[in-house]
């Protein structure tokens, strides 16, 4: 898990550093998820970031993602982590506390933003091409 999460790391860095198709919460909620959020808040484009990273000190109950990243369209695409079963509804309130406390809404724009965090399984591979 700690390899498969070292991977995905690198893919998100790509998408964000080689793509340059991720708004900033986009490129910073996986990163929050694994628990290495500083990484943006020090280089906002994680250029050349090693691909081993310290995690942060945090509270002992916030759970870290054993892999996290954005995915879709790009320019305000989804993200995704990938946690124990046990653990992801927990997750999911502490992801979505996060992202709203890291970028409110701004009630008085009359934005129509929406935001759902969820909870699901995987599903199967391909088995054909």
């Amino acid at each position: 898990m700690d390899l498969l999460g070292l991977i995905v790391d690198a893919s998100h860095r790509g998408a964000v550093n080689l793509l340059h198709n991720q708004i900033t919460e986009t490129a910073w909620l996986p990163l929050w998820a694994r628990g290495i959020e500083t990484d943006l808040q020090l280089n906002p484009l994680l250029v050349r970031k090693p691909a081993i990273t310290t995690q942060l000190d945090v509270q002992p109950n916030r759970i870290q993602a054993l892999a996290s990243s954005c995915f879709g369209a790009g320019f305000g695409g989804s993200c995704w982590a990938l946690v124990y079963r046990h653990q992801a509804e927990e997750f999911s309130k502490q992801w979505q506390k996060a992202y709203d406390e890291r970028f409110p809404v701004d009630e008085s724009s009359g934005s129509s933003e929406t935001r759902e965090f969820f909870v699901t399984s995987p599903g199967p591979g391909a088995f054909c091409l």
